[in-house]
């Protein structure tokens, strides 16, 4: 189905299609400068398995050894069980999107 103007695609983020509405063209900035998290790929989890796992950076720093993120994530920290996981890590380990 062709898309059509009036109608968000399915596959159009909600605020690239408000920010084409000449009334709201200012709420994706707005929206980015009030929530600066971001979405990243996780290296070296918590649990070690081996796998990217997707990730929210939430804030970041100058530490010692270079720049820092602090990431929310889940990982399987028991078998079969995932949990949430909040630390700083170095931002070598993540792959931003």
């Amino acid at each position: 189905m062709p898309h059509s103007p009036a109608r968000p695609s399915a596959y159009l983020p909600v605020f690239d299609f408000i920010a084409t509405k000449s009334c709201c063209a200012r709420s994706r900035s707005l929206f980015f400068a009030a929530c600066p998290a971001r979405h990243c790929w996780v290296s070296d989890a918590a649990d070690h398995q081996g796998v990217k796992r997707p990730g929210l950076v939430m804030e970041w720093r100058q530490g010692a050894s270079g720049w820092e993120d602090r990431v929310a994530y889940a990982a399987e920290l028991r078998p079969g069980q995932s949990a949430l996981v909040e630390e700083w890590l170095p931002a070598v380990l993540l792959t931003p999107t």
